[in-house]
């Protein structure tokens, strides 16, 4: 009979932590949203780091 050790990691922690180390690395890269297609295609929008998800402060209209 063999034991398995389960190591349990908060992935959401991880992934702020990480996300958090590469901006610190790349202060000078801005996130943008660039259109692929249609009519706005080529367009890009600089997205506001203070935002979650595409300039929405919260998810109360999602």
């Amino acid at each position: 009979m063999t034991a398995t050790k389960t190591l349990h990691t908060d992935l959401t922690a991880t992934l702020l932590e990480s996300t958090q180390e590469k901006q610190a690395e790349n202060t000078g890269l801005a996130p943008y949203l660039v259109i692929l297609s249609g009519l706005d295609q080529g367009k890009q929008y600089r997205l506001d780091r203070q935002f979650n998800i595409f300039g929405r402060a919260d998810d109360i209209d999602i």
